[in-house]
């Protein structure tokens, strides 16, 4: 999948995750299992558009 740059720069900010617009695999960086819970909580908290859910539900099962 292809990520929208500006969606993944919003979600590494919210989700407090580096970032930069030479990354390729943001999200295969980014995913880690032992945060597991921190991503369900946030997840439960904030309300997400389409597109936000389609890149972040990538980040807990990757790993």
């Amino acid at each position: 999948m292809i990520l929208k740059k500006h969606i993944v720069k919003k979600l590494a900010q919210r989700l407090s995750l580096n970032y930069s617009d030479t990354q390729q695999d943001w999200d295969l960086e980014m995913s880690d299992l032992n945060k597991i819970d921190d991503f369900i909580e946030f997840y439960n908290s904030n309300d997400l558009d389409f597109e936000e859910i389609k890149i972040y539900m990538l980040l807990p099962i990757i790993e």
